[in-house]
């Protein structure tokens, strides 16, 4: 098992190294699963070994571009189809956060794996009345509040050989490379690399 958070600390970097897992350095959330690619960016590699390990990211409550950064770096059928994201549910973001800008930026992946992407509710909303919900959940804490949106994401392979899914598999992102919004912690002076 992998490990990154840019926010551990030396304590809980030994206890996950003594739990023999690996640390990974700050990679922005651009880890691919498959060996076609190496570990970072996406895309099928011609002739290359392409071997999708299946990998979970977890990644509750995390910013918009580390989700973005995921889905570009296994920008492949192959990657697709072996990521799950436990997290934020990614159609909320392509139905009502994303802002105008967001919609045109040309590394948004988020908005272009719409089609290529299916969310189960891991707190589902009782019935039919999702306003009602909405309401409800303004009520709790701030803490249970932020895991509202809790769901899996994934790939079906229908989704994939749709002519929607293949269309935007050929329509790959731009690679983010500038941290412009202060949404994600690099490790790096701003502006700086």
């Amino acid at each position: 098992m992998l490990v990154f958070d840019p926010t551990m600390g030396e304590a809980e970097k030994a206890i996950l190294a003594a739990l023999g897992c690996g640390l990974l350095e700050n990679e922005e959330g651009k880890r691919c699963c498959c060996r076609c690619c190496g570990e970072r960016g996406g895309g099928d590699k011609a002739g290359g070994e392409d071997v999708a390990t299946p990998t979970l990211f977890f990644m509750p409550h995390c910013p918009r571009r580390l989700y973005s950064n995921v889905l570009w770096a296994n920008w492949s059928s192959r990657a697709m189809g072996s990521i799950l994201i436990l997290g934020n549910k990614i159609s909320s973001y392509t139905d009502r956060l994303l802002d105008a800008r967001s919609r045109v930026d040309p590394t948004n992946a988020l908005l272009r794996a719409g089609p290529l992407l299916q969310d189960i509710d891991l707190l589902p909303y009782p019935g039919s009345d999702r306003a009602r919900w909405r309401r409800d959940v303004e009520k709790l804490p701030r803490f249970e509040r932020a895991f509202n949106d809790l769901a899996l994401s994934f790939s079906s392979p229908d989704a994939r050989s749709s002519t929607e899914g293949a269309t935007a598999l050929l329509d790959r992102p731009q690679e983010f490379v500038e941290e412009e919004d202060g949404e994600l912690v690099t490790g790096r002076a701003r502006g700086g690399r």
